[in-house]
C-alpha cells in the first residue's frame, strides 16, 4: 500500500502536536508495509526539494508566503497531480491550504481521502470564512476522518457534523523514550540540580510560554500553587518552557510572595525532558479552552510515572481519565485545582503513579498506527 501525506510542518522545521503525530505515525506505518511519501513546506535551510527521514521520502514545496503561520505552496498541487504512485491521500487539520490541496488532488485522482482533525480553528473572522469551506468542501470530501478523542469530536461546532465519518484513535507515545526504566536516577538528577528536598512532592507544567500558547494558563497553575502553599510548604512547582510570556509568569510569581518555591528551567532538550517528567510526583495541564484538544504532555508524564492533572474539557479530560489520572470542574478554576491537587497529595501515589504508567501502555505508536492502517483497509475496499 502506499499512502501520501500532506502536511504543512514537518520535525524538526516545527515541533508541535501534529508534527509528533505524522513522524511516528509515518515510521510506524512503514514497519507495518506501508509505504510513505510525505508533501510539506520546504524549509529554507534545504537546498534540495526532496529529502529522506528513514521510513519516508519527503517532497519539499517552497512556500511563496505565509498567512497565519499557514505556508502557500503553489507547487503542491502540480507535485501531488503528477505523482501517480500512491493508492490514498491522508492530510490533518486545521492548518489550511494543504488539507484543501489534497482534498481536490484526492477527487482528481479518485483516491481515498483520510482526514485527522487535531483541533477546531481558532475564533476570529478568517477562521469563521475559512470553516465554510472546511465544512462544505474538505470535511464533505473525506473518506474518513480520525478524531483524537470521542469527547472533542461530539462537541466540535464543525466536526459533529460528521460523525458518521469519524473513526476515534488517539495520539501515541514513545515508551522507548518516555518510561519510569531510570525513574529514580532520573528525579535525583533533577531534584539535585535544583536544590529540591527529597521529602518535598514536585508539580510540572511543559508547555510553550508565548502568546500563540497563552491558552495553556500557566497564570492559573500559579494562582494555585499559591494557594497549596498556603495549605503546606512541602510543595515545589518547575515550568519547563522558554518565551515572550515567561517574564510575566515570574512577576506573579514575585507579586504572590512564592518565587522561591518556583523553578522556570527555560529551554529543555528533548533527551532532558524526560527526566523532569520523571522528578515529577503531579503533572498538570491547566488549559481550559478547546484550543488543547488532547494533550500529548499527558501520555508523557503518565509513561514517566508522573500522575497526570487537567480540567474538565473534552479532549484532555477524556485522556487524563482514561489514564487515570483527575480533572478539576472548571467553574473556578483556581480554587478547584487548588483543592483536588491538595486532596491528591493525600492519597498513596505511588498507586496511583503505578496505574498510569501501566494505562499508557495502550497508548503506543505502534497500536496507533495498526488502527489507523485497518482505516486505510476499508477505504480501499
Amino acid at each position: 500500500m502506499n499512502v501520501v501525506f500532506s502536511v504543512t510542518y514537518i520535525p524538526p522545521t516545527y515541533i508541535g502536536g501534529g508534527q509528533t503525530y505524522i513522524y511516528y505515525l509515518t515510521k510506524e506505518l512503514y514497519k507495518l508495509g506501508v509505504n510513505i511519501k510525505v508533501f510539506t513546506s520546504k524549509p529554507s535551510v534545504t537546498s534540495s526539494s526532496e529529502w529522506d527521514w528513514s521510513h519516508a521520502r519527503i517532497c519539499g514545496c517552497k512556500p511563496i508566503l505565509r498567512v497565519s503561520n499557514t505556508p502557500i505552496m503553489p507547487t503542491l498541487f502540480p507535485k501531488m497531480v503528477e505523482d501517480d504512485a500512491y493508492d490514498i491521500v491522508h492530510t490533518d487539520v486545521p492548518q489550511a491550504y494543504s488539507c484543501d490541496v489534497s482534498a481536490l488532488v484526492s477527487q482528481l485522482k479518485r483516491k481515498p481521502l483520510i482526514i485527522t482533525y487535531h483541533c477546531d480553528l481558532l475564533p476570529s473572522l478568517i477562521s469563521k470564512i475559512y470553516s465554510i469551506i472546511l465544512s462544505k468542501y474538505t470535511l464533505e470530501r473525506a473518506d474518513k476522518i480520525i478524531a483524537t478523542t470521542r469527547s472533542y469530536s461530539k462537541t466540535s461546532p464543525l466536526l459533529s457534523r460528521f460523525m458518521k465519518k469519524v473513526e476515534v484513535i488517539p495520539m501515541g507515545i514513545d515508551l522507548e523514550r518516555f518510561s519510569v526504566r531510570n525513574r529514580q536516577k532520573f528525579s535525583k538528577d533533577i531534584k539535585d540540580r535544583y536544590d529540591i528536598g527529597e521529602d518535598e512532592y514536585v508539580l510540572l507544567f511543559v508547555g510553550g510560554l508565548n502568546n500563540p500558547h497563552k491558552y495553556k494558563r500557566v497564570d492559573i497553575l500559579i494562582n494555585a500553587f499559591s494557594g497549596i502553599l498556603e495549605k503546606r510548604s512541602d510543595v515545589r512547582l518547575i515550568i519547563v518552557g522558554e518565551d515572550e510570556l515567561r517574564r510575566s509568569y515570574e512577576d506573579l510569581c514575585s507579586t504572590l510572595g512564592i518565587k522561591n518555591k518556583v523553578i522556570f528551567t527555560g529551554y529543555v532538550s528533548n533527551e532532558e525532558l524526560p527526566k523532569y517528567y520523571c522528578a515529577s510526583d503531579l503533572f498538570v495541564l491547566p488549559s481550559l479552552t478547546r484550543e488543547e484538544a488532547f494533550g500529548i504532555v499527558l501520555l508523557e508524564a503518565a509513561a514517566c510515572g508522573s500522575i497526570p492533572i487537567c480540567f474538565d474539557i473534552p479532549g484532555p479530560g477524556e485522556v487524563c481519565k482514561d489514564l487515570g489520572g483527575f480533572v478539576a470542574p472548571i467553574g473556578d478554576p483556581v480554587n478547584e485545582l487548588k483543592k483536588l491537587i491538595l486532596e491528591i497529595l493525600t492519597y498513596d501515589l505511588d498507586e496511583l503513579k503505578n496505574t498510569c504508567t501501566e494505562r499508557v501502555k495502550k497508548y503506543t505508536w505502534r497500536n496507533i498506527a495498526s488502527k489507523t492502517l485497518e482505516i486505510y483497509e476499508k477505504v480501499m475496499k
